[in-house]
């Protein structure tokens, strides 16, 4: 592999501030007259690669945000279902009250 892609790959892992601290006397060393030219290209090429970090992160959490509000749906789906299990309790209980009252009144 040529030195200037091995110093590609290595912004690319390292990330745009080991690039900025490091690509200028790399090629200085090597290109003199090119400095600039290398640390553009060096830094977008670090740049790229935290784009691409920062996308991949962003995917995660989006996929996450999808699973709990997905698993706050089911919850509120559970909820409900206990809520309108219990709202039917307390009318079979007040259906209860009502005979009991009718059949105390009956006497």
């Amino acid at each position: 592999m040529h030195q200037r892609d091995r110093m590609r790959a290595r912004c690319d892992e390292m990330g745009i501030h080991w690039a900025r601290g490091n690509v200028a006397s790399f090629a200085f060393n090597e290109n003199g007259p090119y400095i600039q030219e290398w640390i553009d290209e060096f830094e977008t090429a670090a740049r790229d690669a935290a784009e691409r970090k920062h996308l991949e992160i962003a995917k995660r959490n989006a996929d996450a945000a999808e699973v709990s509000a997905t698993a706050a749906v089911e919850s509120a789906k559970t909820s409900g279902t206990s809520a309108r299990a219990a709202l039917f309790a307390a009318f079979v209980s007040l259906l209860a009250l009502v005979v009991s009252v009718a059949a105390f009144f009956k006497q």
